[in-house]
């Protein structure tokens, strides 16, 4: 190695450094679409697409280590779902996945008709979204090193919640397309497998499922009918294959689900009795929290927010993105967002 490549393997990290990124992080970059193509935009360089088959796309997404990009094919005949496909940063294809049977000639067997979207979870996993009709959903998920199809999930309106590290998933089952709430049986599906159902004439899941850290356990609310005050949380475990259902120490129309640490919480809005600010005609309010710990509910501050992305960094993405949108840019995807 010589004396000016050894000067410059020391100044690269420094000048990152100043620039406000650490050595461990990836630059910032943009992924989009434009005039129908994947194309990326970093700091350092113009727009470059990487692709150029003419093919129509959708919602292209970076992967978790910043190197790999996955985005949607579509097929020029249906306009539905035909193959996923993940990209090195380079624009050479690492994996090309149908979704759905796709027949010899470019027949589409899948019943999706709408992309939703694309995620990452954790390096490997990755899910695509579609809508089946307007109340159901259905998410494939592939192994992103094999190609393989891990898993086919359908879902009947809230839409599936998966773990962070894509190894399980829970679905809402038992409420057909436009059938009445008393025909209906609600029930919370973890991996497959019913664990909790409802009296469809009498109660309703309220959210999504929610997927604690651990990746272990799932939380939803329940109303009472179909639209009535929010009384319970359900709180599922992946390994057990089991439900408790809690109630909640308040009735409410609007509440909204967190996790807080590794114990689920919930808020809802009440009378701001001490407001710093009263306006004319604006009845104040004020968040109040309550968490669920070892089966017993207790009132709790507002959690403290984490902490903000650098902000230096954050701004550099910012500039990043007003460019994408200059140059006509379409589903932009930020490397590094949290």
């Amino acid at each position: 190695m010589t004396l000016k490549s050894i000067h410059l393997a020391w100044l690269v990290p420094v000048l990152l450094l100043r620039a406000g990124v650490s050595a461990a992080e990836v630059a910032p970059a943009a992924v989009f679409l434009h005039e129908g193509e994947v194309c990326t935009l970093d700091e350092r360089a113009p727009m470059r697409c990487l692709t150029a088959d003419g093919a129509a796309k959708s919602a292209p997404k970076w992967a978790p280590d910043g190197h790999r990009i996955a985005y949607v094919q579509l097929s020029g005949v249906h306009g539905m779902f035909a193959r996923a496909v993940v990209l090195d940063e380079h624009g050479s294809v690492q994996q090309r996945m149908p979704v759905g049977a796709i027949g010899p000639g470019n027949e589409i067997y899948s019943l999706m008709t709408a992309v939703v979207g694309v995620r990452w979870l954790g390096p490997r996993r990755l899910v695509v979204e579609g809508h089946l009709n307007p109340s159901d959903t259905e998410s494939v998920m592939f192994d992103a090193e094999t190609g393989a199809a891990v898993a086919e999930i359908g879902d009947q309106g809230l839409g599936a919640g998966f773990s962070r590290d894509g190894q399980h998933w829970a679905v809402v089952g038992g409420v057909p397309h436009f059938s009445s709430p008393a025909a209906t049986t609600p029930t919370l599906e973890i991996d497959a497998r019913a664990v909790l159902a409802l009296d469809g004439g009498e109660e309703s899941f309220a959210t999504p499922p929610r997927w604690a850290h651990d990746a272990n356990r799932v939380a939803l609310l329940i109303r009472r009918g179909a639209d009535g005050a929010v009384t319970k949380l359900a709180l599922g475990r992946a390994a057990v294959g089991d439900a408790q259902v809690f109630a909640l120490p308040f009735h409410e129309q609007r509440v909204a689900l967190h996790w807080c640490g590794d114990d689920p919480c919930v808020m809802r809005r009440v009378p701001d009795r001490a407001p710093r600010i009263a306006l004319p005609g604006i009845r104040p309010l004020r968040a109040q929290w309550w968490r669920l710990h070892d089966g017993a509910w207790a009132s709790m501050p507002a959690p403290v927010r984490a902490a903000a992305t650098n902000a230096a960094l954050a701004a550099r993405r910012a500039a990043l993105a007003a460019q994408a949108r200059r140059l006509s840019a379409v589903d932009v995807d930020l490397r590094g967002s949290p």
